[in-house]
C-alpha cells in the first residue's frame, strides 16, 4: 500500500465508537418499526420473488406506468422532483438568514457569534460524516482540458448574463477543488 494512503489513514479520526452508535440507534429503529408491519404467510420462495422482480423489470405494467393516481410512475416521479426541490428551497431559505446571522457588521457581535456557531456546527456535521468539501480527483494538469470541454460545450446563443472563457472555467473549477489541492496548486 502506498506510503502516504497509510499516512492519511492513521492520521484519520477514529470514529468507530459513534459509527457503531449510529448503526446500533438504526438497528434499534428498524426493528422497532418492524413491529408495526404485518406478515402474511408467502407462498412462493425466494427464486420466485426474484423471478417476479425480474419479469417486472423486462415486463412492466403499463396499469403503473400510465396511472395518475398517487401509486402510479408518473405520481412517484413528480413527488421525487417535489422533494430535491423542497430541500433546495428548505436550503436557500435557512443560508440566507443564516448568512446575515453571522455578519459581524451587520448584527450585533453577539448575534455574529451565534450565526458562526451555527455554520461551524453544520461544517463538523459535515466532517463527521465525511462529506467532502470539493473533489480530490481533480489535477491541475486536468484543469486546461476540462475548461476546453465546457467552452466547446458552451453556447453563446443561449441567454446567459455572462460568457466565460476558458480562464474562468478554470477559475470556477478550482473553487470545486479541495481546499488542500487548491493550495498546493495555487502559486
Amino acid at each position: 500500500m502506498n506510503e502516504r494512503i497509510k499516512k492519511a489513514y492513521a492520521s484519520a479520526p477514529k470514529t468507530w465508537v459513534w459509527q457503531l452508535l449510529a448503526a446500533f440507534i438504526v438497528a434499534c429503529l428498524l426493528a422497532w418499526s418492524g413491529t408495526a408491519v404485518r406478515v402474511s404467510s408467502s407462498t412462493g420462495n425466494g427464486l420466485e420473488v426474484a423471478g417476479n422482480i425480474l419479469s417486472g423489470i423486462f415486463h412492466p405494467s403499463a396499469k403503473l406506468l400510465l396511472t395518475l393516481g398517487t401509486d402510479g410512475v408518473p405520481y412517484l416521479l413528480l413527488e421525487t422532483f417535489c422533494i430535491a426541490f423542497l430541500g433546495t428551497i428548505v436550503g436557500a431559505v435557512i443560508s440566507l438568514p443564516l448568512s446575515f446571522l453571522s455578519a459581524s457588521n451587520l448584527v450585533p457581535r453577539g448575534v455574529a457569534l451565534v450565526g458562526r456557531v451555527l455554520i461551524a456546527a453544520i461544517r463538523a456535521m459535515n466532517q463527521q460524516f465525511r462529506i467532502p468539501e470539493g473533489f480530490s480527483c481533480i489535477r491541475e494538469e486536468d484543469l486546461p482540458q476540462m475548461a476546453a470541454w465546457a467552452d466547446a460545450e458552451a453556447n453563446p446563443t443561449y441567454p446567459v448574463p455572462v460568457i466565460y472563457d476558458r480562464a474562468h472555467f478554470i477559475r470556477v473549477i478550482r473553487r470545486v477543488m479541495l481546499p488542500a489541492k487548491r493550495e498546493e496548486q495555487t502559486p
